[in-house]
């Protein structure tokens, strides 16, 4: 099995109509002016492929870090049962951020990165108050 696609976003929408995924506002870096910092609505998308002799299901496992810190970490079943393809959308109803650093989002299988986002997180800087 093979990670074509992992990305972050505020949410994922299946369109159950046309069978189509929306992913709504990209992540790609985050700043707070404080911290710890609370994300409301946070992502994960990912596109995983079948390869020949791979069965039809498969575990692998998500995790979420800033720097070493570990956020959240679980598990993923990937099943292959309508084709070569699976969508895995994960999504997290408040994320608390803890410090500055890298956000990286990762998926492994066996041990081995099969793919990552990762997100600066920085410290915005404030105007100060003027009166």
């Amino acid at each position: 099995m093979k990670l074509r696609i992992i990305l972050c976003c505020e949410t994922c929408i299946l369109d159950a109509r046309t069978n189509t995924v929306s992913c709504i506002n990209l992540i790609e870096e985050m700043n707070s002016p404080q911290f710890p910092f609370l994300i409301p609505q946070f992502s994960v998308f990912a596109l995983f492929e079948k390869e020949g002799t791979d069965t039809v299901s498969q575990s692998c496992e998500i995790k979420i870090c800033v720097g070493t810190q570990e956020l959240a970490r679980g598990p993923l079943e990937v099943g292959f049962e309508s084709g070569w393809l699976h969508r895995t959308m994960v999504s997290f109803q408040g994320l608390i951020i803890p410090t500055v650093g890298q956000l990286e989002v990762s998926i492994e299988s066996d041990g081995k990165l099969m793919g990552d986002w990762k997100m600066p997180v920085t410290q915005a800087q404030t105007e100060p108050n003027l009166e």
